[in-house]
């Protein structure tokens, strides 16, 4: 429904985006909100990561009502590292998170008409357990691939901080859905310690 509140787009100007590991240094992916001061997510740049949501390629996703997300809105996207796009110029809320051992990253940004606003994001952890020999997995996901190596399925389960991902294909009396192009050994995908 529309609120009616969204002003008349202003001029625009720039905002990018660097998210990196505190402790490393290293660029990392992660889940990302932008909001404006109406509290809307202006439309992501092609910076942000394509996903496949069912039969859609979208770059903007919703935050399910069960999982914890510190601001009103809901609509995310996902980065590999960095992000640059063009929005309204105004003040902008910034949502940057990884994961449950990262500690999430909640800030504004000032973006002026014309101008370029520049926000680093370092993730401090919470806890290093991998350096402890505990790594996270997820035995449920679906996601759709077409090749092992799909860029956009492992940077999406990386910026979840999920370290082993298992990806399913599933069916019904109507078809396949998630389909896989590989099973056991040659559908395993390894990149940064993400599996």
């Amino acid at each position: 429904r529309r609120s009616g509140t969204t002003a008349v787009q202003s001029p625009s100007g720039s905002v990018r985006l660097e998210v990196t590991d505190a402790d490393s240094g290293r660029p990392v992916p992660a889940r990302v909100g932008l909001y404006d001061a109406t509290g809307r997510l202006p439309l992501p740049s092609n910076d942000a990561l394509m996903v496949h949501r069912f039969a859609d390629h979208v770059r903007r996703l919703w935050v399910s009502r069960r999982d914890t997300w510190p601001s009103e809105n809901r609509q995310v996207f996902y980065v590999d590292g960095s992000y640059e796009g063009w929005v309204p110029a105004g003040t902008y809320e910034v949502v940057v998170t990884r994961g449950p051992e990262y500690q999430v990253h909640r800030g504004t940004v000032d973006v002026s008409a014309e101008g370029s606003a520049r926000v680093a994001v370092a993730l401090e952890r919470y806890t290093d357990l991998p350096s402890q020999g505990w790594i996270s997995g997820d035995t449920h996901i679906h996601l759709p691939r077409d090749r092992v190596d799909e860029a956009a399925v492992q940077i999406q389960v990386a910026a979840e901080d999920v370290h082993v991902g298992i990806i399913l294909q599933m069916g019904n009396i109507s078809g396949v859905h998630f389909s896989q192009p590989a099973f056991g050994e040659l559908g395993r995908y390894e990149k940064d310690g993400y599996v």
